[in-house]
């Protein structure tokens, strides 16, 4: 992986506070997309604790989160960027 890719990963997962997030619902989706990284689907949904199908829909922007869920999908969301490869 470039340097350059690294570090789109680790600005990606620095811009999950959590005010943010609740402020940018409508690019929830987007971010989670470039927090994810080269991290499967299925793997990310596995550490978020949701279905592939939701990461998909939010993702393409079909669906959003619910909103009683995103303090604990906030606090699960460096998880992803731990598992990112080195």
């Amino acid at each position: 992986m470039s340097y350059r890719a690294r570090q789109s990963i680790t600005h990606s997962c620095q811009s999950f506070p959590a005010v943010q997030v609740f402020r940018a619902m409508k690019n929830f989706g987007r971010e989670l997309r470039k927090a994810r990284g080269d991290l499967s689907r299925s793997k990310a949904a596995e550490i978020l604790g949701v279905s592939e199908s939701s990461i998909v829909k939010w993702e393409r922007g079909e669906r959003e989160p619910e909103p009683l869920s995103l303090p604990e999908l906030v606090r699960r969301l460096p998880m992803l960027c731990e598992q990112q490869p080195a």
